[in-house]
This record gives structure tokens, C-alpha cells and sequence, in this order.
């Protein structure tokens, strides 16, 4: 990751299919919690895009880890990301 990108960790919108109804109980509250915080994942990234945009050169969302950051692998899945892509390095 080089000068003037800002880093963003957060998931990419509707990672895994959601169904459109729930059995009613802790299921139902569920997934209404995950809905609502993805709905705010997407929002805090935007608004960092529309704020961060003019003055860097590359805004990267990072794909959410399977589990919390827990060791060394996880923090290499997060380093991988951050990595340059090849599209962006070829010249």
C-alpha cells in the first residue's frame, strides 16, 4: 500500500445470501442485526469515499476475515489486500 491510500476494513455488501424471511424468535432478531450492521458498513464506506476521494489516490475495502483477527494468518490475509494489484503495477 503506497502513499495516499486509505485502507478501509470492512465487508464487502451481502457476503453471504441472506433469506428474504425468518422463523420468528432469535433468528429473525438475527438477522436483522446483520442486515442493519451491513447496511452501516455500506454507508461509513461511502461516506469515507465521498469525503477521502479528492485528496488520495486509492480507497481499498478490505474483505471481511472469516473469524476475528486471531494471529499471524489472519493479520497476512489482511497484508495480502493490501498488497499492490497486479493491474495497478503494470505498466
Amino acid at each position: 500500500m503506497g502513499p495516499g491510500t486509505v485502507p478501509i476494513v470492512a465487508g464487502e455488501p451481502n457476503r453471504f445470501a441472506l433469506p428474504e424471511t425468518a422463523p420468528e424468535g432469535l433468528a429473525t432478531e438475527l438477522l436483522d442485526w446483520y442486515r442493519s450492521v451491513n447496511a452501516s458498513h455500506v454507508s461509513a464506506i461511502a461516506r469515507m469515499r465521498r469525503t477521502f476521494a479528492p485528496q488520495v489516490k486509492e480507497i481499498r475495502v478490505l474483505n471481511k476475515l472469516d473469524r476475528d483477527v486471531d494471529g499471524v494468518e489472519s493479520l497476512r490475509r489482511l497484508a495480502d489486500q493490501l498488497e499492490p494489484s497486479l493491474s495497478a503495477t503494470a505498466s
